[in-house]
């Protein structure tokens, strides 16, 4: 029971990341900036290619840390409202409000250290 106690409270030292879009589903690991860029960048480029509206899913998981969980509903909420992707989505919108979700509790500290992009 200790453990789990102290399991619950150990600092995040790496988050999964599954975005899915297309039927592709690359997953990327990091605790930097490089992750959000990743998923802003993926958002952005399908979308000014003009690829026809497909389903989109990005989800965050992590054992440590349960406020991950809402800034996953955070990020489904916010594809929903702007209607991202599809044509006439509010991509400015989308974009601006998913880089604060995802980067808001990064530290400038975890880009000197954690450049581990990885894809799989």
């Amino acid at each position: 029971m200790r453990a789990n106690a102290a399991q619950a409270q150990a600092p995040v030292h790496s988050r999964l990341w599954e975005i899915s879009y297309d039927g592709q589903c690359p997953t990327f690991r990091s605790t930097s900036l490089l992750t959000a860029t990743a998923v802003v960048d993926i958002l952005t480029r399908r979308q000014m290619k003009g690829w026809p509206a497909r389903t989109l899913t990005v989800k965050l998981l992590d054992e440590y840390d349960e406020a991950v969980w809402d800034a996953t509903n955070d990020v489904a909420a916010v594809l929903e409202t702007t209607g991202w992707p599809g044509a006439g989505s509010d991509r400015d919108t989308a974009i601006s409000i998913l880089d604060a979700i995802l980067v808001d509790d990064l530290q400038p500290a975890d880009d000197a250290d954690s450049e581990t992009l990885e894809a799989s």
